[in-house]
């Protein structure tokens, strides 16, 4: 009688069949920092995927800005959920070309999680502000949310950071974007392309930021259906006259279906690109793969142009809006105040910063950085309230800003 539930082994063997020869393969990979015994039902990268989701870190991210500061509203798109669409969509260009499933969820789960508050405009002032204290390196969240995963978290008493894999870890170091510098660390050199798995979740990334963005600035008026039809736009005119719409379809059910058709034809470019890539060079290892002198996940040609003007357009007409830069200069002036006002009194911070900023000295600018890095939108600007407003009472505890 054949057991009914599968062993590791046999679900590591099943798993790996349906691999492209070119994906990253379960066997023989997942190594960690630590060496620890194998799970006997999960894979490596599964594992990880567990322990992405339920560390506080993850969670935190609830309560992180994407475009819209989290107390503008309750639907509107935050860190979390942006992590959670890269996933879903990354899985789905993952599936159709053979590639591990489970590291590219891994690795989309955790591609923002180093991420402070207030989003790039919180990244720009603790970048700055680094600078000024004299590191050079400044702060950088790809690099930081190494650290978060290698140092800052706890998965369990007297063991620092969560052990991750080898390639999980590589895929949140060599993150690229339009926002995201590449850490240059010497265990992860930028030689060659990245892995299958990580180009996925590279593209994966600014198509849902990209539409989710677009759909946040409609739903909150920042912009209006009649400013996208009247564009010119060559991409939203694609998604606009796709399918069948009813001729009654309220501005709601044209966004959603504008929206949804933005993702989907992204989908389908990047995976005409891959496959005609992947054959023309003859990739047949991951080997191959890294070789080649461009990605293989990338928009088709026929996309590229209409995908970088529909960018420009949201760059001038919503990241700039005055909305959006009031709620990126409100960002940024707390995270300055929060930073100096600790690098001068570091008496108010809970443990452990607290300990490593007085042992550190006038050298405490990192042990604050990872503090305030640590930290959600909503308390950033309750801790700031705390500290300078002085109708608040004193005494408070700020060590339950801070969960790690």
């Amino acid at each position: 009688m054949h057991p009914i539930a599968r062993t590791r082994e046999t679900t590591l063997a099943i798993l790996d069949s349906r691999l492209a020869p070119y994906a990253t393969p379960n066997a023989g990979t997942g190594r960690r920092r630590v060496p620890e015994p194998d799970c006997p039902v999960r894979t490596a990268f599964q594992r990880d995927v567990g322990r992405v989701v339920h560390c506080a870190s993850f969670r935190r991210l609830q309560y992180c800005t994407q475009v819209f500061l989290n107390d503008a509203g309750d639907y509107y798109r935050t860190r979390l959920t942006h992590a959670i669409a890269v996933a879903q969509i990354g899985k789905t260009i993952g599936r159709a070309l053979g590639a591990n499933e489970d590291l590219v969820e891994a690795i989309a789960l955790a591609h923002d999680i180093g991420h402070p508050p207030f989003g790039h405009a919180g990244e720009m002032a603790l970048d700055q502000l680094m600078r000024e204290h004299g590191h050079r390196q400044g702060f950088e969240h790809n690099l930081h949310g190494l650290r978060v995963l290698d140092e800052l978290e706890t998965r369990a008493p007297g063991m620092r950071g969560l052990n991750l894999t080898y390639e999980v870890r590589e895929g949140v170091a060599r993150h690229l974007s339009t926002y995201d510098e590449p850490a240059q660390t010497p265990e992860f050199p930028a030689v060659g392309m990245p892995r299958l798995e990580c180009q996925i979740v590279n593209l994966a990334d600014p198509i849902a930021y990209r539409s989710h963005d677009l759909d946040d600035a409609l739903a909150t008026g920042v912009l209006s259906l009649r400013d996208l039809d009247t564009s010119g736009l060559d991409l939203w005119e694609r998604v606009r006259s796709s399918g069948v719409l009813p001729p009654d379809a309220t501005d709601t059910e044209v966004r959603i279906h504008c929206v949804r058709g933005l993702i989907e034809v992204s989908i389908l470019s990047a995976l005409r690109h891959a496959e005609e890539t992947l054959r023309s060079n003859a990739v047949d290892s991951p080997r191959a793969l890294a070789a080649l002198n461009r990605p293989v996940i990338e928009l088709s040609e026929e996309l590229l142009e209409p995908d970088k003007e529909l960018a420009g357009f949201l760059h001038d007409r919503m990241y700039r809006h005055p909305v959006v830069a009031r709620m990126n200069a409100k960002g940024k002036r707390t995270m300055t105040d929060l930073f100096r006002v600790l690098m001068e009194e570091p008496e108010a911070l809970g443990e452990p910063f607290r300990s490593r900023v007085l042992d550190a000295g006038e050298a405490a600018g990192p042990a604050v950085c990872d503090f305030l890095a640590m930290l959600t939108d909503r308390s950033a600007l309750d801790l700031h309230a705390d500290i300078f407003d002085a109708r608040k009472p004193s005494g408070v505890d700020l060590s339950r800003y801070c969960r790690l």
